[in-house]
């Protein structure tokens, strides 16, 4: 999981893909439930506005993939979206992955 590469327009929808995951778990929904997105029309029009329905189903596909979506098409879309085991830990492990980036990076700058 640690070699996957996400364009800023991917690793900005998988950042909200899993905020939203967390916040049906907060508001009570089981994880299965709250792994479950809808479609990529549905993300577009929920979650967010500001991007153009086309440029959500494609960053979809790319999550998908990558294994931290999974998504079935339909009417030209990803008709159904469901948040992958992969896609949760990849998030879990986020902060973490960085933090060992940058301290194997100081560390090969010693002396």
């Amino acid at each position: 999981m640690s070699d996957i590469q996400l364009s800023k327009d991917d690793d900005f929808l998988i950042c909200t893909l899993y905020k939203n995951f967390l916040e049906k778990v907060k508001n009570g929904s089981s994880k299965t439930e709250a792994r479950w997105l809808g479609s990529s029309d549905e993300i577009q029009e929920n979650l967010l506005t500001n991007w153009s329905k086309d440029d959500v189903a494609t960053a979809c596909w790319e999550l998908d993939s990558k294994g931290l979506l999974e998504c079935s098409p339909g009417d030209d879309i990803a008709y159904t979206t469901y948040l992958t085991d992969e896609g949760i830990i990849y998030m879990e492990n986020r902060k973490l992955n960085t933090i060992n980036k940058i301290i194997d990076y100081i560390s090969k700058l010693k002396p």
